[in-house]
């Protein structure tokens, strides 16, 4: 083979491993940014109530988002432990 058509042939294998290294580096650069906007993940803001205020219903309402926070987060671990324990069904009995 001639020396022309080698370095042709390196190039052309060069240029292909890049354009596939691209292709891939753009399809986790795009799923990493769609996860972070991502409204299901987005953090809460502002408070129950003033913090400074110590009345007992500010208290109790501050205690009653707690709780809920708390029984959404005990519903996410159940959904999550769901999914890590699912179990393969083998396609092959009959």
């Amino acid at each position: 083979m001639k020396k022309g058509a080698a370095q042709l042939i390196l190039i052309v294998f060069v240029l292909l491993i890049l354009l596939v290294g691209g292709f891939f580096a753009y399809k986790l650069f795009k799923k990493q940014s769609n996860l972070s906007s991502n409204p299901n993940y987005s953090q809460k803001t502002g408070s129950a109530s003033n913090p400074s205020d110590t009345s007992d219903s500010a208290i109790d309402q501050s205690l009653q988002v707690v709780d809920s926070d708390i029984s959404q987060l005990d519903t996410d671990q159940s959904s999550i432990d769901d999914g890590l324990n699912d179990q393969a069904v083998d396609v092959n009995q009959e």
